[in-house]
This record gives structure tokens, C-alpha cells and sequence, in this order.
């Protein structure tokens, strides 16, 4: 799984000279509501990511670091970006996109563990499709992100 994309979002730096308020809605979402979220996201997934793919050892070790560390601690990221609220609508939107892209995420975590618990490889291929699909939905809430970023001249830095 690649690095997670909130990461990647840490510092917005204004480009332009005047505000308007989404500009200033904005660099308020990011450096204020997500910037401190990067880092609980960020963990979750290189502890999935050190148990996975070229890392990955047995099913008890996966079960063991999903159960434990994976899983509680996507959970905590999921219920924090959950409680964010946005008034913005254009924001709003865009956040929406996230929760739902991370609530796929977290089900799929959730469903490898009962795959493992239940030895049914039809259970791994549902989860491999839930995180293709929270992937999926990180990406377009970045492009969304940048998109908005774009018009109303705020740079996103990394």
C-alpha cells in the first residue's frame, strides 16, 4: 500500500495576495483539522505495510498486528476525522469523500481479520477489493483537494 496521502498534505502556503473565504476555510481544514491527523493515518498503515507484501510472515503474525495495532489504531484516525466539522460546503464535500474512502479502508482491515479468524480466502479478496477502493478514494479526495486548492490559490505543499 502506498504512503498514505494525508501525508503528503502537511503544509498549505497562500500564493495569491487577497483571501476569499473557501481560502481561508480551507488552509483552516488543512492545517488545523487533517495536519494532525497525518500522522495517526500514517502509522496505521506502515504497521499494515510491515506485516503485508514482501513483509508479510504468517497469518497469526498479520492476525496478531491487525487485531491489536492496526486495526485500534485506524479506528481512533476514523473516529477523528469523523468528529471534523466542516461548514464550508465545497470543503464539506470534499471531506465527506475522505470518510467514506477511510471507512472502506478501516473495513477492509477488518475484513482480512475475520478472512484469517474464518480461513476464507473469498474474505481476502473482498478485502483486497475494500482497500482497492479506499485507495481509490484517497486519491480523488487529493485531486478533489488540489482542485480546489488550485482555484481559490492556495498551495499545497508536501
Amino acid at each position: 500500500m502506498k504512503k498514505v496521502i494525508i501525508g503528503s498534505l502537511l503544509l498549505l502556503a497562500l500564493t495569491g495576495c487577497g483571501k476569499d473565504q473557501v481560502q481561508e476555510d480551507l488552509l483552516t481544514y488543512m492545517n488545523k483539522d487533517i495536519k494532525p491527523l497525518a500522522s495517526l493515518e500514517e502509522k496505521a498503515i506502515k504497521d499494515y505495510e510491515s506485516v503485508t507484501g514482501s513483509n508479510y510472515k504468517d497469518d497469526e503474525t498479520l492476525h496478531e498486528e491487525l487485531q491489536d495495532v492496526i486495526i485500534p489504531e485506524y479506528k481512533d484516525f476514523v473516529e477523528k476525522l469523523e468528529a471534523i466539522k466542516v461548514d464550508n460546503s465545497e470543503i464539506s464535500k470534499i471531506h465527506e469523500g475522505y470518510i467514506k474512502a477511510a471507512n472502506e479502508q478501516q473495513s477492509g482491515f477488518v475484513t482480512i481479520l475475520d478472512a484469517i479468524e474464518k480461513q476464507d480466502t473469498g474474505l481476502i479478496a473482498q478485502a483486497n477489493d475494500k482497500l482497492a477502493k479506499g485507495r481509490e478514494g484517497m486519491r480523488k479526495y487529493q485531486q478533489d483537494l488540489n482542485n480546489l486548492a488550485k482555484e481559490h490559490n492556495v498551495k499545497i505543499g508536501e
